[in-house]
């Protein structure tokens, strides 16, 4: 079309809003639909593809180990259209597949037939199924994860999401409900520093994953301490209750927001585990991104880029105060900064923490933190408008602002004897003033003259005039209104 029309139409493919079967038949007569048979591939087989096993699938004619080989291969491959790929599955997860390479893990597969006669010359599997209609196949791909016992994902879409850890299903005592979540009830008082407000959000957040994992809470929880104080212990319990399959951990940002990254796009929690201002400073609006949108666009290499529903959840993990940029002036209300207390560090030794994870990992631990999250009550929170501030946050978003920014929301309260009257003071002076402050508190100092500072200063719109008396260009202002304007912008510095 674009060659001869001269319009580039992408090709979208409209699912049927009532789907019809047609019986297909070869010239020789024989259809693909499958003859009833009770066969099941073994268990053993099932984690991951062996093409050995594929191979010597029993059966009494070329027709029954046709569609016998098929019920083994698909429980592996798909094809899908949208996005043109083959997807590879196993039980950690998917890999995209171009057709060649399709062609070459299932090569090995028998020969077969839709005929039960066997005849000098068989086709190969790959030969026929490749021209099976009813082979399982796709028109898109998404990412739908649910709790419930029916998907609500169209048929038509391949759906990335694989379910909980199967350990939520296992058997536990009522009985024993206190002494495994012990732990969990200790984490949340050494990650919220025992404070009430933050511990319950924690909680209300972490339930808000399991009761529904559709729809994100669009905000993320930055932890931050001391290393051995139980950040890494709370994640991973989460990471064990969702499934390692949902979950994806990384200290580079680069693997989450890189032009081929795909750390995100069909995860429940990823983590951020050791980030600093730096590294994340680059991708200051993709974090956010990655907070609050619904979608996400994938771009896998040697697969055509597409786009799914983001259900991901962000916790950002570090040793520092301050490992990532906050847009404080938007107000950004994306953040949960928190603190640990230090408890665990000073008590536990290697041996506790052993067996704290050997505990959270526990497949009764899991199906008990589980029932517990799902009795949570959050029907009625509001996790963007209850948010709870701490000093921790205090800390964070005043190193989310420049130094110049800093620098005046501390010289503003030097006029605090005379704050209606007007005063004055000389570009050259205010300037001198904000070197003397970055070196006195070891901070940027990236401006590199008064001129360079008058620029900055204008694009924070402060009510402050800019004139030129005598031959002196200075500044006028009143301390008030430029306190009340600072204020507004950074209110978090004046507490």
């Amino acid at each position: 079309i674009l060659e001869k029309l001269g319009y580039d139409m992408p090709l979208v493919i409209k699912p049927m809003d009532e789907g019809y079967d047609i019986e297909i038949t070869e010239q020789t007569g024989f259809t693909y639909l499958a003859d009833p048979d009770d066969w099941e591939p073994c268990e053993h087989a099932l984690s991951r593809f062996n093409s050995l096993y594929g191979y010597n699938i029993p059966s009494d004619n070329p027709r029954q180990l046709y569609f016998r080989v098929k019920k083994y291969v698909e429980h592996f491959i798909a094809e899908v259209r949208n996005p043109s790929t083959y997807i590879l599955e196993d039980t950690e997860g998917h890999s995209f597949i171009k057709k060649e390479r399709l062609i070459d893990v299932i090569a090995s597969l028998p020969n077969c037939s839709l005929s039960p006669v066997i005849t000098e010359k068989m086709p190969s599997f790959v030969s026929v199924w490749l021209k099976d209609p009813y082979r399982r196949s796709y028109d898109r791909i998404d990412y739908c994860p649910f709790n419930s016992d029916v998907s609500d994902c169209p048929e038509h879409v391949y759906n990335l999401w694989k379910g909980f850890s199967p350990h939520i299903h296992s058997p536990f005592s009522e009985d024993e409900t206190d002494d495994l979540l012990e732990p969990y009830h200790l984490l949340l008082n050494v990650i919220s520093n025992y404070n009430p407000d933050l511990r319950q959000y924690i909680e209300n957040w972490t339930a808000q994953i399991v009761q529904n994992p559709s729809v994100k809470s669009r905000t993320s929880l930055v932890i931050t301490g001391r290393q051995g104080s139980g950040k890494g212990q709370f994640v991973q319990m989460i990471a064990n209750l969702i499934g390692e399959v949902n979950f994806y951990s990384t200290g580079s940002v680069d693997l989450l927001f890189g032009t081929h990254a795909e750390g995100a796009y069909r995860r429940l929690l990823v983590c951020g585990d050791e980030l600093h201002v730096g590294a994340s400073g680059k991708y200051t609006d993709a974090i956010k991104r990655l907070v609050t949108e619904p979608k996400i666009d994938v771009n896998p290499k040697g697969v055509q880029p597409f786009n799914v529903k983001c259900a991901c959840r962000f916790i950002v993990t570090s040793n520092y105060p301050n490992p990532l940029r906050i847009d404080v002036k938007s107000g950004d209300r994306r953040f949960v900064i928190m603190k640990t207390s230090e408890e665990l560090f000073h008590r536990y030794k290697k041996n506790d923490w052993d067996n704290m994870a050997k505990h959270l990992a526990s497949p009764k631990f899991i199906a008990c933190l589980y029932h517990h999250l799902m009795g949570v009550d959050i029907s009625d929170f509001d996790f963007e408008k209850q948010r709870p501030t701490t000093e921790a946050t205090d800390i964070l978003y005043e190193s989310s602002i420049s130094s110049h920014e800093h620098f005046l929301c501390e010289w503003i309260l030097e006029y605090e004897s005379d704050v209606y009257g007007n005063h004055d003071v000389t570009r050259a002076e205010l300037y001198s003033r904000f070197r003397s402050w970055c070196q006195s508190n070891g901070a940027e100092d990236k401006i590199p003259s008064a001129m360079a500072f008058r620029t900055r200063l204008r694009g924070m719109d402060l009510p402050m005039e800019d004139k030129t008396i005598k031959g002196q260009r200075l500044y006028r202002f009143k301390p008030s209104e430029v306190e009340e304007s600072l204020k507004k912008k950074f209110g978090f510095m004046f507490k």
